[in-house]
Formats: C-alpha cells, sequence, structure tokens
C-alpha cells in the first residue's frame, strides 16, 4: 500500500489506491486498525476494512462451490464476499495480493542453512562469524546449530532437513491410508526436482515452490484481476541472488524489507516487532459455527472413504473448539475436504446421508 501511495503521488491524475485490512473487534493482537489509518494519513489513500469476527467460517457450504478442488480459502468465502462488494463500490479492476512475500524476502529466523555453504566455499572467516553470531541470537549450544545448520545439510540438501520442526502425519488420519499415499515421504520430499549445491538456495526455490498453494483461487478470483507484486520475477530473481547475511539476521526478522522500505513506510510500521496472530479468531469462529460443521464430524464421508479416523478427528476439532490444537492448518484443510466431498456427492449439512 506504501509503495502504491509512493507511485500515485507522482501521477496525481491516475485513480487512486484503496488499501484494505482486517479489523478484530475481540481479538487486538490480531487487528491492523492502527497502521492502515497511518498509512491512509500519509498517502491521502481512501481505505476500506473487513470486520472479521462474525463473518470467518460462515457460509462455508456455500463458499464450497465456487471451489473446483478442496481449499482451505472456503472458510474466507464471507470475507472473499466483502472484498467484492468493496472492489465493485470502488470500481477497482485488480487487487494486489501480499501472497509470497515471507519466501521472497526471507522473514525467518530458522535455521541458518547458509552456514554450510559458507564452509562448502572455504569462506571461512565469515563463516566463524555469523556461526557466532547465529548462536547467540537464538541462544542455542553451539554443537546443535553446527548439527542443525551444517552436518545435516551436508548430508543432503533436501527441504525437510532444512525445518526446525519435522513433518508428522496427524493422528485422525488413517495410517493405512497415509501409507498407501506415501504422506511422510511426500511431505518431506522437494516439490521441484531440484538438486542446487547451494542448501541456502534449494531452501528458497522449495519456498517459492509452496507458495502455489496459498494463492487466492475461487470466489474472489471471478470478481477482480489478482496480482501478486512479490512474487514479480525480476523482484524474485533479485531476493535470490541476495547473499543470505542481508536478508536473515538472528536478531532482526525481515532484515531486506526494512532496510529496503526505510522513507516508504512509516517508521513505526518498519521497525515493528509484534506481527498480527490469527489462531485466536479462528478458535473463536469455529465455536460460534459448531452447529454448521457437527453433522459433517458425526457422520464423515472421509471416514467412509477411509482417508479418517471417525472418532479421532472430531476429538481434534473439539479440542480445537476449545482452543488447543497441534495442527491447525492441517485440520481445517481435512474439514474442507470433508465439506468439498459433501458437496461433490451431493450430501448436504444437517441431512441424513445414503450409503
Amino acid at each position: 500500500s506504501c509503495t502504491l501511495g509512493e507511485l500515485l503521488a507522482q501521477k496525481p491524475e491516475k485513480q487512486r489506491g484503496h488499501p484494505m485490512t482486517f479489523v478484530y473487534q475481540r481479538e487486538k493482537s490480531s487487528d491492523e486498525e492502527a497502521w492502515l489509518r497511518e498509512i491512509q494519513e500519509r498517502y491521502a489513500l481512501v481505505g476500506h476494512r473487513i470486520a472479521v469476527d462474525d463473518i470467518l467460517m460462515t457460509d462455508v457450504w456455500e463458499g464450497a462451490g465456487y471451489w473446483d478442488e478442496p481449499n482451505i480459502e472456503i472458510f474466507s468465502f464471507s470475507i472473499f464476499r466483502a472484498y467484492v462488494e468493496a472492489v465493485r463500490s470502488t470500481g477497482a479492476t485488480a487487487v494486489l495480493n501480499g501472497s509470497g512475500g515471507e519466501a521472497v524476502v526471507t522473514s525467518e529466523r530458522s535455521v541458518p542453512v547458509h552456514l554450510a555453504d559458507l564452509l562448502a566455499s572455504l569462506r571461512l572467516p565469515s563463516f566463524f562469524d555469523q556461526l557466532l553470531a547465529w548462536r547467540r541470537g537464538l541462544h542455542v549450544p553451539l554443537l546443535n546449530l553446527l548439527i542443525q545448520a551444517v552436518v545435516l545439510p551436508f548430508l543432503s540438501n533436501r527441504y525437510s532437513l532444512l525445518e526446525s520442526k519435522p513433518y508428522e502425519v496427524p493422528e485422525w488420519i488413517s495410517p493405512e491410508f497415509s501409507a498407501r499415499m506415501e504422506f511422510q515421504r511426500r511431505a518431506t520430499g522437494c516439490w521441484g526436482d531440484l538438486k542446487c549445491r547451494s542448501r541456502d538456495r534449494q531452501r528458497r526455490l522449495e519456498r517459492l515452490y509452496r507458495v502455489s498453494g496459498f494463492l487466492t483461487r475461487g470466489y474472489l478470483e471471478q470478481a477482480a484481476l489478482i496480482r501478486y507484486p512479490f512474487l514479480h520475477q525480476p523482484l524474485v530473481e533479485f531476493a535470490l541472488r541476495v547473499p543470505h547475511e542481508y536478508k536473515a539476521d538472528p536478531i532482526e526478522s525481515r532484515k531486506l524489507l526494512r532496510h529496503g522500505m526505510a522513507d516508504v513506510l512509516p517508521e513505526g510500521l518498519r521497525r515493528r516487532l509484534r506481527q498480527p496472530t490469527g489462531n485466536s479468531p479462528l478458535y473463536y469462529a469455529l465455536e460460534r459455527q459448531w452447529s454448521s460443521f457437527e453433522p459433517a464430524l458425526r457422520d464423515p464421508i472421509l471416514a467412509d472413504l477411509g482417508i479418517i479416523d471417525r472418532s479421532g478427528f472430531e476429538k481434534a476439532m473439539k479440542l480445537a473448539r476449545i482452543g488447543h490444537s497441534t495442527n491447525t492448518v492441517i485440520m481445517l484443510s481435512t474439514l474442507a475436504l470433508e465439506i468439498w466431498a459433501r458437496r461433490i456427492f451431493g450430501v448436504e449439512t444437517g441431512k441424513a446421508r445414503i450409503a
């Protein structure tokens, strides 16, 4: 929004931009109202707000009809509908979406596998300086850091070794189905047939491949052109060429973005440390919409197909209902698949199912 404001200021005859953000009345840690207000005042943009509290996870059974494959975004159907109303009210023809930014500008402070690249290229002074800096920043024993960031990446540059937490198949997934579909192997393997000599480059490319699963599909896509500025090819190529130490830091998150947006972002926004959280609104919405999902939990089609364990999934959902979930995204993805399957088989919520 700020970059767009800068560009529009140079061409005042052009149509104005309209920044959009979510606002929360109950979960203030997720609310970004203050930042939107500051951007509006700085760039004289007309801001739009979508109040999420009461519409998240509503009308999902209707929303499932707008996706041609199962997608977790059906839980945001009502939010997309609010987007469409705002787009039409302004006469806008395109929506700029920030998806992919995390993968491109390198936001995380996770395992610094670029240390393996520094050692492999015999850049020893840089290797030792970076090793000590990351040990202090991450507050981990030196031996642990050496194993995670150097030894394991040397043994394999596969994506699974670059994550701090290994993938685990959720307990509600049928073990037989998981084994037959090779979930463990597929989750830990590369999405592309890539074997870069650089361990850090391998991870960057893997993260970029996975962005495709988070792009907006379905309802909103039918109403406006969706564009992803962070995925502009020259920007992606530039970010891949930038050495890791200029992108990620053990202390400062989003290092490249913070430094690159000086004098563009309001200073308080550029230097903020707290990021919005999303689970509390999800838990609240799940509790509020429980009666809509309950029929699918009592008699899930996925259980008949041998994909999930009926009692295990119901238990996981009930725990999430009270705010306790260890696999929220995968759990909601499973529920989205159940709802989508019911649409495909013509089984409406709340009605008896024909076997």
